[in-house]
């Protein structure tokens, strides 16, 4: 054999990098396949009126729930740290 047809040799960086693609093809492919399971499933859901109402129920709970816990946490009125100016501004002290 010459010098002009010698094998070329492994490259550790070329193989790692090529080993490393091959992952990332594969983590991409089951990202698309799990979007595919969570569209089939939301489209599912959205074709049923039984799961849509349940969505809507559930979202409107959680909507009265955060309404019920911010009304009670407070009367509205700034904190002692806080001003507020006679056009409604509430600047908040980061002077200490």
């Amino acid at each position: 054999m010459s010098d002009d047809e010698a094998t070329p040799e492994s490259d550790p960086a070329a193989d790692a990098a090529a080993a490393g693609f091959s992952h990332l093809q594969a983590a991409a492919l089951e990202l698309i396949s799990a979007g595919r399971s969570f569209l089939d499933a939301a489209d599912t859901a959205i074709r049923t009126d039984e799961s849509m109402s349940k969505v809507v129920d559930t979202l409107a709970g959680l909507g009265r729930e955060v309404i019920a816990r911010a009304t009670a946490a407070g009367d509205g009125a700034p904190a002692a740290d806080h001003d507020t100016d006679d056009d409604g501004y509430q600047g908040i002290d980061i002077d200490g």
